[in-house]
């Protein structure tokens, strides 16, 4: 996941129940059949896997919610920096706007050369 401080804000604004809703069945798209495979209730997860494993797919859930239209045509980034922008520093602001743009997928790395590049393929 991003820097936590560059999205401290919005994680706060979406905690709000004109958000919980979608954000909840966001959760559940992501990792409902695998907690009901394993029978792992989801509020149980992160007690179940380790913390950084935890950490990835909450952060995986969150930038897909964040980045995504709801079914109504609200999206939590546009709304959040039309109403609370203007309390943001531009690092927070550029990667929120980078952030809604981007969709979800799943890519294999090619080839890494450290500390400068990597090469991925999207799988899908």
């Amino acid at each position: 996941m991003a820097n936590r401080h560059l999205i401290d804000g919005v994680l706060k604004f979406i905690q709000r129940p004109y958000w919980m809703d979608e954000f909840t069945e966001t959760i559940a798209r992501h990792i409902g059949w695998a907690c009901q495979q394993y029978e792992v209730d989801p509020d149980d997860l992160p007690d179940t896997i380790d913390d950084a494993a935890f950490q990835a797919v909450f952060g995986c859930v969150l930038e897909d919610f964040l980045a995504s239209d709801l079914p109504d045509g609200r999206n939590a980034i546009d709304i959040y920096l039309k109403r609370r922008g203007w309390n943001e520093n531009a690092r927070a602001k550029a990667f929120l706007k980078g952030l809604r743009p981007s969709v979800m997928s799943l890519y294999e790395v090619i080839e890494v050369v450290r500390g400068e590049s990597f090469v991925a393929r999207d799988l899908v």
